[in-house]
C-alpha cells in the first residue's frame, strides 16, 4: 500500500471510513496460516474484532475458524460459511440463549 492510495482513498470518500490493507491482511494470513499447521494449533478469529463479510470470507478463506461470544456473532459466522468444528466459542457466552444456539448447531 502507498501514500497515493491511501490519499486517493481519503479524497474519494467520506469521512469516517474503514480502509483494509488487503494484501497485507493476506500475507498476515499466509504467515498465521503456515505457523499453525506447522505446530498443529487452530487459530480462531474473534468475529467480535470485525463483522466485515468480506474480511470474514478471506478469513476463512485461511482456515481460521471463528471465536464467538454471542448468538449473533454465531449465526454471523454460520452465514459466512465457518465450519461447525472450525468454530470456538468462548467461555463467556453472553446468555444461555447463545449457549443454547451454539449447542443446537453444534458450534462449540
Amino acid at each position: 500500500m502507498d501514500f497515493n492510495s491511501i490519499k486517493n482513498a481519503l479524497e474519494q470518500n467520506e469521512t469516517p471510513f474503514y480502509f483494509y490493507d488487503l494484501s497485507l491482511l493476506k500475507r498476515n494470513l499466509e504467515s498465521i496460516k503456515k505457523e499453525s499447521e506447522s505446530h498443529s494449533f487452530n487459530v480462531h478469529y474473534a468475529l467480535k474484532a470485525n463483522s466485515n463479510n468480506k474480511i470474514l470470507d478471506l478469513i476463512k478463506e485461511y482456515g481460521l475458524g471463528a471465536d464467538c461470544v454471542s448468538g449473533n456473532e454465531i449465526y454471523k459466522a454460520m452465514e459466512i460459511g465457518f465450519e461447525n468444528q472450525n468454530g470456538s466459542k468462548s467461555s463467556n457466552l453472553d446468555s444461555k440463549s447463545s449457549f443454547s444456539i451454539a449447542t443446537v448447531h453444534a458450534f462449540l
